[in-house]
């Protein structure tokens, strides 16, 4: 059956390999930095997108309030991966020392959630009370800052103009272009990960400014759900006619 792949993480090169000799079509982010031949469809957004548009997705504060948050009471945030991933074997993790001392230097500006893969360090577990994954993005949305290690939530964070701090080496292309908005700054695993948290804190004080950033980034991009279904539905009409 023809396959349409959606690709997003040049970084990944295991499951890169595996998967494109296989694809019928290759849909990539215009900033996408390999040409990837006659497969390959560009277009103007990020995966993220689809799903975490203002126009596609409205954060519930009811959901943040079951968990003991609101928007009105600032909070952050925290997501730490579990490094199973193919294109994390290599990676290079904050020491549990530089975690404890990132998620201190949140509790000062306010609650902290800690939203880990797998389990948390038993130092952590008063911070990660269970989380159904239906609820994950209206708390991620509504909160005033985001630590995390996976690029997936940063983006999230980044669109709905959470500050956020990316922990991971692995730097697939789009964290570049978030870092361009100013809304992410990127932290290396022992160099000063809580100085660069400062720095962003400092950066953003209050919400207007991160609001302002992520509807411009949002602005010059597509609706990105709307060009999936419609690449499907042609790739699907073109195979069966």
């Amino acid at each position: 059956m023809p396959c349409v792949v959606f690709d997003d993480t040049d970084t990944a090169g295991i499951e890169n390999r595996i998967s494109h000799p296989l694809a019928a079509v290759i849909a990539t982010p215009t900033g996408y930095p390999h040409d990837l031949g006659r497969k390959q469809v560009r277009y103007d957004g990020l995966h993220e997108l689809a799903y975490m548009h203002p126009a596609r997705f409205t954060p519930d504060p009811a959901v943040a309030a079951r968990y003991g948050f609101s928007p009105d009471a600032p909070y952050a945030v925290v997501r730490f991966s579990s490094w199973e991933a193919g294109h994390d074997l290599a990676a290079r993790t904050a020491s549990l020392d530089e975690k404890l001392a990132l998620v201190a230097a949140l509790k000062e500006k306010g609650k902290v959630l800690v939203v880990p893969e797998g389990d948390p360090p038993r130092e952590l577990a008063a911070f990660t009370p269970a989380i159904a994954p239906e609820d994950f993005h209206h708390l991620l949305a509504l909160a005033r800052y985001c630590v995390t290690e996976g690029a997936t939530t940063a983006s999230e964070a980044c669109i709905r103009g959470v500050p956020s701090l990316y922990l991971n080496p692995s730097r697939p292309f789009y964290i570049g272009e978030l870092a361009q908005t100013g809304l992410l700054a990127v932290g290396e695993p022992g160099r000063g990960l809580v100085a660069a948290l400062a720095a962003l804190c400092d950066r953003f004080p209050d919400p207007t400014p991160s609001g302002e950033a992520a509807a411009k980034f949002v602005a010059d991009r597509i609706d990105v759900a709307a060009f999936a279904a419609d690449l499907v539905e042609r790739q699907g009409r073109f195979t069966h006619r």
